[in-house]
């Protein structure tokens, strides 16, 4: 074997390396689809989530596709290559915006379909403009190497504006969100991070990999990156949602369950102060879903929980855990020393919740019925919660009979 043979051979070996480790991440996207598409667990984020695993898998494809014809181990032609990138570059896009609106949601923000068209335009213009590229090039054009017997893919001047959008979005949006934070928590010192130092790590790692990617020939950063990154964030949100309501990002009902019982016990040690168990629940939320759909349903209930948590952080005496348990239904579980002073704080949501969800629209404005009960020694937990959703029907009653 002589020395240009050797060549070929390294070369290839080197290339079906590259195709082998492609197929690994290809089957990390699509296992991170498979849990999510059979999850238990059903939130608008989990959509986004499994068409971000599809376009990657295919977006990897093409990377990989892209590879062989670039290495010359498959007949190529100029319009086959263009093809390829051109795909592969829409494909990426495609990826961003729904990867985009996955941090969004998974941060808590909703969407209304008319503010999702709104955002994908710029998407939308970025594919045209890779489409206009494949007839007249711009962005980047391939030239052939007569010596390697192979098409050269280069980049032009104005490369960066076909991926300013797709990279800038993600980038973008991690920053802005952090600086928001910094902010805010200069401000209000209960402001809570969540999964923003994950969101821009893995924000920035696959933008930069994806733009370096063309110049280590014989890794496959991007593929790697982007689905183990995805991969190990994705298992990241379940730890989260083991503990914590995805919508709303308050604890749930597992967390409940054992905060209550918890609480209970340290009573026990020590009775300096009440202990208060509150439940609540959206009155006619049902007729919201019903007439504006569940987007605006959605966005209710995190309107909700952010009026609870803005009159509990001025309540840190009381020593507060505030937890979503499913639907419209949600959980306070307080110290104070007199009913009176629970019966306060609850006004204070009630006009506080019915203030943030009138400021998205009055017609979504919404109050709540609530029911409260104090722990009572040598009382059993699960009698402790029935007496106090005793309380909340209630008052539930009430309200339906003051209305009518």
């Amino acid at each position: 074997m002589n020395f240009a043979d050797e060549l070929t051979y390294l070369k290839f070996n080197f290339t079906l390396i590259y195709s082998m480790a492609s197929f690994l991440c290809i089957l990390v996207l699509l296992f991170v689809a498979f849990k999510e598409k059979f999850s238990s667990i059903y939130t608008i984020a989990r959509v986004y989530s499994i068409k971000v695993t599809i376009f990657g898998s295919l977006l990897i494809f093409f990377n990989g596709l892209w590879r062989w014809l670039d290495s010359g181990f498959m007949p190529v032609n100029l319009t086959l290559l263009k093809a390829v990138d051109t795909i592969y570059f829409c494909i990426d896009a495609a990826i961003y915006l729904n990867m985009y609106l996955y941090f969004e949601y998974q941060m808590g923000y909703i969407y209304s379909k008319k503010q999702k068209f709104i955002l994908s335009i710029p998407f939308i213009i970025t594919i045209i403009i890779e489409l206009v590229n494949f007839k007249f090039p711009f962005l980047y054009h391939f030239e052939w190497d007569q010596t390697r017997g192979v098409y050269i893919y280069t980049r032009d001047k104005l490369f960066l504006l076909g991926s300013i959008v797709p990279y800038g979005y993600i980038v973008g949006l991690s920053t802005i969100r952090m600086l928001l934070f910094i902010i805010d928590k200069s401000k209000k010192k209960d402001v809570e991070i969540g999964s923003l130092p994950y969101i821009m790590l893995l924000s920035y790692s696959i933008a930069l990999s994806a733009y370096f990617n063309p110049r280590i020939q014989n890794i496959p950063l991007y593929p790697t990156v982007f689905s183990f990154g995805f991969f190990l964030f994705y298992f990241h949100e379940i730890g989260n949602q083991m503990s914590l309501d995805p919508l709303t990002k308050l604890s749930n009902r597992r967390e409940f369950g054992f905060t209550l019982k918890r609480q209970i016990n340290q009573l026990k040690h020590n009775d300096s102060y009440n202990l208060y168990l509150v439940l609540i629940d959206a009155n006619d939320f049902k007729q919201i879903n019903d007439k504006f759909g569940h987007d605006i349903g959605d966005q209710t209930l995190v309107g909700i929980g952010e009026g609870i948590k803005k009159v509990l952080a001025n309540c840190r005496e009381n020593k507060t855990s505030i937890f979503r348990l499913g639907g419209d239904e949600f959980a306070l579980i307080l110290h104070a020393r007199e009913d009176s002073k629970v019966r306060k704080i609850m006004e204070e949501i009630n006009q506080s919740i019915q203030e943030i969800t009138a400021r998205e629209s009055p017609d979504h404005k919404i109050s709540i019925s609530y029911g409260f009960c104090k722990y009572e020694p040598g009382t059993d937990r699960m009698d402790f919660m029935k007496k106090t959703d005793v309380e909340l029907y209630k008052n539930k009653r009430n309200y339906h009979e003051q209305i009518n």
